[in-house]
């Protein structure tokens, strides 16, 4: 599995690296695209009167995540890589918090909205894709996102409930 892990993100990377238009998509998905779905999720949140969901379920992703951090440490892609973007603050890999993050805001949407929740969900795929093309995950790092935000969702909501 790690094989191809390391496989898929240089194949992704070098894409994003060669190629300026999947460069600029890599970047701005890696970048910019969470904090449009961040927006989005506090306005229907807060129409919804349910911001506190929001705000919870962020906590729940950053502490699961540096729970897990803590226990199985995995560093960020490096060897034979064309970073795209600066290095970011943390030096962990697994799971993506942009990715944890952006699948909690979709839940949040999907509740209220599902046409727009759904819209959102692909985005946060385009983020993961991103996010492995700028050469700061591995695929894996994203599908742990996913599953963190989830359950951070469904936490937050059983609080809330």
């Amino acid at each position: 599995m790690n094989n191809l892990n390391v496989a898929i993100t240089h194949a992704l990377n070098a894409l994003a690296a060669t190629h300026p238009l999947w460069g600029a998509l890599a970047v701005g998905s890696a970048t910019y695209l969470i904090w449009m779905l961040a927006a989005v999720a506090l306005w229907v949140s807060w129409r919804n009167r349910t911001v506190l969901v929001l705000l919870l379920g962020s906590g729940i992703v950053f502490a699961i995540n540096y729970a897990i951090a803590a226990l199985w440490f995995r560093a960020r892609p490096s060897e034979g890589i064309t970073r795209l973007i600066s290095s970011p603050h943390s030096l962990k890999s697994f799971p993506s918090d942009h990715t944890a993050l952006s699948t909690l805001f979709s839940w949040i949407v999907f509740a209220m909205n599902p046409r727009l929740g759904l819209l959102m969900e692909l985005a946060t795929l385009l983020v993961g894709f991103g996010r492995v093309a700028v050469g700061v995950h591995y695929p894996t790092d994203i599908l742990g996102g996913i599953i963190v935000g989830s359950v951070a969702y469904a936490l937050a909501r059983y609080f809330f409930r």
